[in-house]
């Protein structure tokens, strides 16, 4: 039976970055990466069915009303959702699968699969970080690093023009930021309830290690 290892993190801590690392690795672990859908643009350098499926807003609607997602969710101003058939397919196969999922996302999936579901959160910082409530202020070094991800990702073109077009790059920031600090509020209150997750940290620049401590993790699960 396989599991599904749910992903999370704010917007430019780097989880897509991630999956680019470990791609090869994860075909040799039997490990299945699951694309979400969006009605998002599709970004300079992104593959379709790679992180997502791309979709008009009509086909994402034409879905929903076929039920076949069991989670949808807005992130700035487009959609994206995580198709239910996929995950049962995985949980019932020798493999497991890796998916994207905000931190309402993983609570939608664990309250339906239950231990099936194995929770990590990528962070910028050190996980000590996320325990205090000082991981909110735009003055801690981890938020001042992810902001300043996102600007690089906006001096390299990381976005779609329909995504920064009409904002100038500290309004775009500041959007982006919106639902970043809900997510990491999320993880905090559920850190502090006790609930477990692995805290990947993404430090700067150790993209490397970050890969290399997810496939650590991943093996020890497996061995349990």
């Amino acid at each position: 039976m396989g599991k599904i290892i749910t992903l999370s993190g704010p917007s430019g801590v780097g989880k897509t970055t991630l999956f680019y690392l470990i791609e090869t690795k994860l075909k040799q672990e039997k490990i299945k990466l699951i694309p979400r859908y969006t009605n998002r643009p599709i970004r300079k350098g992104e593959q379709e069915g790679f992180e997502y499926h791309f979709v008009t807003h009509d086909g994402l609607l034409q879905k929903v009303l076929e039920n076949d997602f069991i989670h949808f969710e807005k992130w700035g101003d487009y959609y994206s959702a995580i198709e239910k058939n996929i995950l049962d397919e995985t949980i019932k196969s020798d493999y497991d699968g890796i998916v994207l999922a905000s931190i309402f996302g993983t609570n939608r999936l664990q309250a339906t699969y239950h231990d099936k579901i194995v929770p990590i959160y990528m962070w910028s910082g050190r996980y000590q970080s996320l325990h205090n409530r000082e991981c909110l202020s735009p003055f801690c070094e981890e938020i001042i690093e992810l902001k300043s991800r996102i600007r690089k990702k906006l001096v390299d073109d990381g976005f779609s023009e329909f995504e920064k077009e009409t904002l100038a790059n500290e309004e775009f920031l500041e959007k982006r930021m919106i639902d970043n600090y809900l997510d990491i509020a999320a993880v905090y209150g559920k850190l502090m309830s006790g609930d477990k997750y692995y805290i990947l940290e993404n430090l700067h620049k150790k993209e490397s290690d970050t890969a290399n401590n997810f496939l650590e993790y991943i093996n020890e699960l497996r061995k349990r």
